[in-house]
């Protein structure tokens, strides 16, 4: 039996840390269109049938509960539909949402791209800027902007 381990790295932030669940899914119901968008081509979740159930089970839940309502739904990628919302709204083209690992939590990250693979925009992107779109994110999901920088996630299988 072989074991791979690979390694992505890159500048961005925690989704989760401590109980911001209501901030990312009301960051979600504001971004329902673009939701939508990132599941179209899947045709797994259904989006609206998510929201309707937020919307009538949210306050009655745990953070537990709330963190696995999310994660179940959105089929454990809730970061990627938060990097696909991110790439949107700023233009850009690589932001990428990890997802959760054992020793790990989900992680939205700036990943840096060959330049072949990269758009004009992309190419002109400074650290500082990157830094400030993380940032803004970050406390608009309920994140901590002040950990903004440097990941680096490895997974074994």
């Amino acid at each position: 039996m072989s074991m791979h381990t690979w390694t992505v790295s890159g500048i961005g932030f925690e989704l989760f840390t401590g109980n911001n669940y209501t901030k990312v899914i009301e960051f979600l119901q504001e971004h329902r269109e673009a939701v939508k968008d990132f599941f179209k081509d899947t045709c797994r979740v259904d989006v609206d049938a998510f929201f309707e159930e937020a919307d009538e089970k949210w306050f009655e839940m745990t953070d537990e509960e709330r963190e696995e309502f999310i994660r179940d739904r959105l089929e454990s990628i809730p970061a990627q539909v938060v990097a696909h919302i991110i790439d949107i709204e700023t233009g850009y083209t690589g932001f990428v949402g990890e997802p959760r690992d054992e020793d790990q939590t989900d992680m939205v990250l700036w990943e840096p791209y060959y330049p072949w693979q990269m758009n004009e925009r992309d190419k002109e992107i400074t650290e500082e800027k990157l830094e400030s779109i993380l940032k803004e994110y970050a406390e608009k999901l309920g994140a901590n902007p002040e950990s903004v920088g440097n990941q680096t996630l490895s997974y074994c299988g």
